[in-house]
């Protein structure tokens, strides 16, 4: 089972401690989980009988126990601060530069808020997203998202 959580600030060390707090939220009380799967979907999408199998893994149903590893996933979203008026092959080049340098100076905070949360016995998938100016974007894309 795999529950996710993302969060698009300008600072990465903020999303991470927002995050954590939703995750350990998530960890101490699954009732709360939300249903990412529409179950009709799976009849529309697969053979009925890979409908079925999924549907066992996926939906539960009352009375079923079934034994799940908990992961999480957290997406992380936040401004470089790259002046974006650069060639395309200097400002990727600089984004990837970037990018390494941040993730890599907040692997000892992760590990910290994991180790404080007593979440060490589960898997952790992170995904760093960059933005030019991350708070700024992140109004346009839910603008123009529901603007559909």
């Amino acid at each position: 089972m795999v529950f996710g959580k993302s969060r698009i600030v300008g600072d990465p060390k903020d999303a991470i401690d927002d995050a954590f707090i939703t995750l350990e939220a998530i960890k101490n009380d699954t009732s709360r989980e939300i249903r990412l799967v529409e179950s009709t979907a799976f009849d529309k999408e697969f053979a009925p009988e890979v409908a079925e199998q999924l549907k066992d893994i996926i939906l539960p149903r009352k009375g079923q126990t079934v034994t799940h590893d908990t992961a999480f996933g957290v997406f992380i979203g936040y401004s470089l601060g790259i002046d974006k008026n650069r060639p395309s092959a200097e400002f990727r080049e600089l984004v990837a530069k970037k990018m390494r340098k941040d993730i890599q100076a907040h692997v000892s905070h992760i590990i910290e808020k994991n180790k404080a949360a007593r979440m060490e016995c589960h898997s952790f998938y992170f995904y760093f997203l960059p933005f030019n100016e991350a708070d700024g974007e992140k109004k346009e894309i839910m603008k123009s998202l529901l603007e559909l």
